[in-house]
Parts: C-alpha cells; structure tokens; sequence
C-alpha cells in the first residue's frame, strides 16, 4: 500500500510598506539580557484592500528574519491614506 504525502503551502502576501525603526536596546533584567526594538510599519491601504487583508492586533510580521507582534492598528494618520501598524 502506497500512502501520499500531501503538503499545503499557505502563501503569504508580500507588500510594499515604510517602515520606521528605533535603536536597539539590551535590557537586563532577571530572566538575562532582553532584545528590543520599536518598529512602525506603514502600508498602503489599497495593496491592503487588493490582496484582501485587514491588519489586526495581534499578527505577526516577519522582517529581515525576526518577527514582530503588532500592538496597535491605525487606518490612517493626519488624514494620510496608509493605515499603520506596529
């Protein structure tokens, strides 16, 4: 008996986006050293709407391999036209 592997790709969407990011920092607490890093990611609301995608808090974004957690979702700053997401 001959069984089938079967593998399912999700495929995940790719857009242009400003990002704004601050310095490093290495925190020491308890637990050792801590990396952070604030980031703003700022996309354009019609790749948004084309691939069919609403930013919520809570995703995940994968950048220059590291993920960041949003925090908070903005439709649009000072009547500009890109949502921002951090």
């Amino acid at each position: 008996m001959v069984k089938l592997l079967v593998k399912n790709f999700i495929m995940v969407p790719l857009f242009n986006v400003l990002i704004d990011r601050q310095d490093q920092q290495y925190g020491e607490d308890e637990e050792g050293i801590q990396f952070n890093q604030a980031i703003d990611f700022y996309f354009l609301r019609d790749d948004l709407k084309v691939a069919n995608v609403v930013p919520e808090v809570g995703d995940i974004i994968l950048y220059q391999e590291g993920y960041y957690g949003t925090r908070y979702c903005r439709k649009s700053i000072l009547g500009r036209k890109k949502p921002i997401v951090s």
